[in-house]
């Protein structure tokens, strides 16, 4: 017979998630990381509507009526 290594023993009852058990606590980490994320979002939107306010409507109307651009509508 083969020499098998020993396997630790678990407590699968700490291991398994449980929807009705406490919820695990959120790093402060990960949190300042969507925060900082959002923020940059919101910034990258506010920068693109107000300073390239025709480029960006030029490519909605194009993406969504088809026209936008004047060397495409002949």
């Amino acid at each position: 017979m083969a020499f098998l290594p020993r396997l630790p023993r678990l407590n699968l009852t700490q291991k398994i998630y449980s929807p009705y058990g406490p919820r695990p606590r959120r790093s402060p980490r990960l949190i300042k990381a969507w925060i900082a994320a959002l923020v940059l979002v919101g910034l990258l939107t506010y920068y693109m509507t107000s300073q390239h306010r025709e480029t960006t409507r030029a490519y909605a109307n194009k993406l969504t009526r088809g026209q936008g651009w004047e060397e495409d509508r002949g």
